[in-house]
């Protein structure tokens, strides 16, 4: 008996596709073929195509708190215009705006997701909060001014210290905007 049973879905295996029951313990699919199977909790998947959850690799989940802002711009007229609405944004802005993508991401079958932001404790606290997984690294762009650099070198790794390996679910990186938003001298000392 598996935790969770998903029978007769429509499976890609092997290059074709197959009518499966999938078997899952805990959070590994353990068993995926025709043999009949039982669970605690059983899905009908019939006439339904069954995936995995999909990994989203390029976010700033909070961002959906500014669609259709700023729309229609050249790249650096559109960050001008973004980044002095983001000055305004509050760690609990970024946790709602972070809880609506997120929720948008579960109901679109993303099980997981890599962030690049600022105030990433909001982003955390909804990771944890929701269960999905995540990579999340706190945005860094020096422009070229090496105090900042070591400021924002000094908070991403507090950051990381307090929240990589969260509840199992988070992992956290350096994230060094762009090369256009990063002196070379800043992307060596990450790279460090």
């Amino acid at each position: 008996m598996y935790d969770i049973a998903i029978t007769d879905g429509l499976c890609f295996i092997d290059r074709g596709f197959i009518q499966a029951n999938i078997g899952i313990e805990g959070n590994k699919i353990a068993y995926v073929g025709r043999k009949e199977i039982k669970g605690e909790v059983e899905i009908n998947a019939y006439d339904k195509l069954v995936l995995p959850g999909l990994f989203n690799a390029h976010t700033h989940v909070a961002m959906t708190l500014l669609r259709g802002y700023a729309e229609d711009l050249p790249l650096n007229e559109w960050l001008k215009k973004i980044w002095d609405a983001e000055r305004k944004l509050t760690t609990k802005d970024i946790y709602w705006g972070s809880m609506l993508g997120i929720l948008e991401m579960i109901k679109t079958g993303t099980t997981a997701f890599c962030d690049h932001y600022f105030l990433m404790d909001g982003v955390a606290e909804a990771v944890k909060e929701s269960g999905i997984r995540a990579v999340l690294c706190y945005g860094m762009m020096d422009r070229g001014d090496r105090e900042k650099g070591e400021r924002l070198l000094k908070e991403s790794r507090k950051f990381i210290e307090k929240w990589d390996g969260e509840s199992g679910i988070i992992r956290t990186i350096l994230g060094p905007h762009s090369i256009y938003m990063c002196s070379p001298e800043f992307l060596i000392k990450v790279k460090e």
